[in-house]
C-alpha cells in the first residue's frame, strides 16, 4: 500500500512527538522545522488527530501539541483512518487488471461498468 503525502507527514509528526517531545507539549513550528513540513500543512494535519483523541492542543506562548496516548497504542491503521477517511474495501472482479473499490468509492458502479 502506497501511503499518500497526508498519511506519511502525520505519521511523522506522530513519531517525531514520541521520540521529541517525551510527553511533553512540543510546538508546532519545532516539528515543522524538524521534519522539513510547512507549518500551514501541518497545521491542516492536527486539527482531525486532535479531533480523534490522538493528540492534544494547548494554546499559549508555551503551547503545542502533545501525544494523548503511549505511542505503542497509535496504529498506522487508525492515522490511515483519520486523515484519509475510512479504508474502503478493494475487490478483484474477474476482468483482469481491473479494481473496484480503491479510488471508486461506489463498487456496485463498477460491477455494472464490467457486467455489460
Amino acid at each position: 500500500m502506497k501511503l499518500s503525502t497526508r498519511v506519511r507527514y502525520g505519521t511523522q509528526a506522530l513519531v517525531d512527538l514520541a521520540l521529541h517531545a517525551g510527553g511533553a507539549t512540543a510546538p508546532l513550528k519545532d516539528i515543522s522545522k524538524r521534519q522539513e513540513i510547512s507549518l500551514q500543512y501541518l497545521e491542516q494535519l492536527v486539527a482531525p488527530l486532535i479531533a480523534a483523541g490522538i493528540i492534544g492542543s494547548t494554546r499559549g506562548p508555551r503551547g503545542g501539541i502533545r501525544l494523548l496516548r503511549r505511542p505503542e497504542q497509535i496504529s498506522l491503521d487508525e492515522v490511515y483512518q483519520v486523515l484519509e477517511g475510512e479504508q474502503v474495501a478493494v475487490d478483484f472482479l474477474p476482468h483482469a487488471g481491473c479494481l473496484a473499490g480503491g479510488r471508486r468509492r461506489d463498487p456496485e458502479r463498477a460491477q455494472r461498468h464490467h457486467a455489460g
